[in-house]
């Protein structure tokens, strides 16, 4: 009985461990892509107190160590793919939640910068190659 309880706790915080949120995606795209703005200061469904932007190819054990933070529950192959940027949400330097962001939506001007809740604002800019860019307001 001991084994079974130990085993339903187990299973139990791997299920709600999953920090990858498809709701949370669907509210950055949306947001994009009808005001051309992205205001994350005022996303308030957890408890976040800073972001940090990964490019395509970066690697993750670097920039934890570089930056000293915690992305060890980061389950993502942003490592080895091309086609989306991601957005990490830290509370006290500890990944709590992040989104992956298609490029085929939007691009970052700042990538592997801790940006604190209250900065975290951004404006789309369209580039000479019509690729849109968010940009820190």
């Amino acid at each position: 009985m001991k084994k079974i309880f130990t085993l339903f706790i187990l299973l139990t915080t791997l299920i709600s461990c999953s920090i990858n949120d498809k709701s949370l995606e669907n509210y950055i795209s949306t947001e994009i892509e009808n005001s051309n703005k992205l205001n994350l200061s005022n996303y308030h469904e957890f408890d976040w107190d800073s972001i940090i932007i990964l490019g395509p190819y970066s690697n993750l054990a670097k920039i934890e160590k570089e930056k000293n933070i915690d992305l060890s529950n980061v389950n993502n192959s942003i490592e080895s793919l091309d086609s989306i940027n991601l957005i990490i949400f830290l509370k006290d330097s500890k990944a709590v939640k992040y989104s992956e962001i298609s490029r085929n939506i939007t691009d970052f001007d700042t990538y592997q910068e801790i940006i604190k809740k209250e900065n975290a604002k951004f404006i789309l800019d369209a580039n000479q190659n019509n690729s849109k860019i968010l940009k820190i307001e």
